[in-house]
């Protein structure tokens, strides 16, 4: 499954944290980050400017 996903993008991939997105978000001044759901390598998030 891997090896397919990079051969479909071909790029390599890097992921970063839930923790790091979040802080990101928070960063970029959004006044509202929540975290809806996570799921092995994917995450749903909620955000408000």
């Amino acid at each position: 499954m891997v090896d397919k996903h990079l051969n479909r993008f071909n790029i390599e991939y890097f992921p970063i944290a839930v923790e790091k997105h979040l802080e990101l978000l928070r960063d970029a001044d959004f006044r509202v980050v929540e975290l809806l759901w996570f799921s092995y390598m994917q995450a749903g998030f909620y955000c408000l400017k």
